[in-house]
């Protein structure tokens, strides 16, 4: 057996003494505080890296990974259509990394119940629609219903919305549109009530079946604002983007969410900061406990550091004693 192993072993066991030696209550401390500050670290990285999960997951909820428009279609919400929706959609679908394709549309519109009034963007759901962001956040009513024969009725609103109108599910709403310098409306159901804690966003999007829209723009079935895309891996997007794009005719456009909300993902990024810096500190906290132990025990173990040395042990451990008995402060270097 080594000779350092030996001693160490002894060293951890301790030596039957009266009273109890100082180190082990400093080693005790130092230890708890180095504890301490690796589960500070580990909170805060899951803190960080947990919120900066749900933030970008809810923005790609209220939009997708992909968009898909026209280059000419404009930010009113009443550009020109994209034509063959559903053709186009089943060859991107066919991209590596492409989980999910729906088309969508964009009107907006205002709501009127009583003497109360409230803008807003309808967001048209086709059939087979993505449920998933819609049923994490719905907090009272159901999701809207798409029958085969007409079109739903039923609306989705925020929580925000509802309660600026004092509505809650199952009340009816009348939603004016304004189509070519013409005023139309339409009497839906609110059935169910989203919450994402954007208020941003819960106050300017609502959704409805996108038949409605199709029939207010003059649109038939195959039409629609743009395509949303959904990918596998949200670390290859920027490379996925670049795969759809590829695959665009030149008319066409895909951009990524981290274009179109550029400013939401430049500041989650910054949020990383934050988590270095924590790290940081803790580190340097942790290596100032370690320091701080180790002297103590160097200065409780003179004695036998001397004796060894006199043994003619190896300078690796009498080096301690050289720098206690000989220079005192040189300790802080050590």
């Amino acid at each position: 057996m080594r000779l350092s192993l030996f001693i160490a072993r002894k060293l951890v066991k301790g030596t039957p003494r009266k009273g109890r030696r100082p180190s082990r209550t400093v080693v005790g401390i130092a230890i708890g505080a180095i504890a301490l500050g690796m589960a500070v670290m580990i909170v805060a990285v899951a803190i960080v890296t947990g919120f900066q999960q749900q933030v970008r997951d809810k923005v790609v909820g209220f939009g997708s990974h992909v968009i898909v428009k026209p280059y000419n279609q404009n930010e009113s919400y009443e550009g020109n259509p994209l034509s063959h929706a559903d053709s186009l959609a089943t060859g991107i679908r066919r991209i590596e990394g492409v989980k999910h394709v729906q088309p969508f549309i964009l009107k907006a519109g205002m709501f009127k119940t009583g003497d109360e009034i409230e803008n807003i963007v309808i967001k048209g759901l086709p059939h087979g629609y993505n449920k998933d962001f819609l049923q994490s956040v719905l907090v009272d009513g159901e999701l809207i219903s798409l029958p085969d024969s007409a079109p739903s009725k039923q609306l989705i609103i925020s929580k925000f919305t509802a309660n600026r109108l004092k509505i809650k599910p199952g009340d009816d709403v009348l939603v004016y549109f304004i189509v070519k310098n013409d005023i139309r409306k339409r009497k839906l159901t609110v059935a169910g009530i989203t919450d994402s804690g954007f208020e941003d966003f819960d106050k300017l999007f609502a959704f409805a079946d996108t038949r409605h829209l199709q029939q207010l723009n003059g649109w038939d079935s195959t039409q629609a604002s743009g395509l949303e895309i959904l990918v596998n891996n949200f670390d290859k997007l920027d490379q996925t983007g670049d795969d759809i794009n590829r695959a665009l005719p030149p008319s066409l456009q895909a951009k990524t969410i981290k274009e179109t909300q550029a400013d939401i993902f430049v500041w989650l990024d910054m949020q990383d900061i934050n988590a270095i810096i924590i790290l940081s500190l803790m580190l340097f906290v942790a290596v100032i406990n370690i320091i701080s132990a180790m002297l103590v025990l160097i200065l409780e173990r003179t004695s036998m550091i001397g004796m060894l040395k006199a043994m003619g042990a190896a300078t690796a451990l009498y080096v301690g004693c050289l720098l206690i008995t000989h220079q005192t402060y040189y300790c802080v270097v050590l």
